[in-house]
């Protein structure tokens, strides 16, 4: 790095930067559960709607996308699980690990030992 960022970036008041969007940081828990269960919700009932039409016709594969796209989300809550504190969203981590985790195999252990 040249020496002109290695100044600039020391002269920068991390704390004074991190002031005006300290609230981005707090946990909501309703946001979280709104989120998590409206991804599943819409993951699950596409893919058994997937499962339900005549196969390779225009309707099974777009329930078919739509719901890897609903799975993707809600899989993409392993990296908030990693860094929540316990407890911070009481119920969250066991009800992932039953409506995603578990079913799309992929607990969260495989991910939380190697991210944190």
């Amino acid at each position: 790095m040249p020496h002109n960022q290695e100044n600039i970036l020391h002269s920068w008041d991390i704390k004074a930067m991190h002031t005006p969007i300290s609230d981005l940081f707090e946990v909501k828990p309703r946001i979280y559960w709104l989120d998590l269960l409206t991804s599943c919700i819409l993951g699950w009932v596409l893919f058994f709607i997937s499962l339900k039409v005549e196969t390779f016709t225009f309707s099974f594969w777009s329930s078919l996308l739509l719901a890897a796209f609903a799975f993707y989300r809600a899989l993409s809550f392993i990296h908030e699980l990693a860094h929540l504190r316990k407890n911070a969203v009481p119920g969250f981590h066991t009800s992932w690990m039953l409506l995603i985790g578990i079913p799309l195999m992929l607990p969260t252990f495989l991910y939380e030992g190697i991210h944190t």
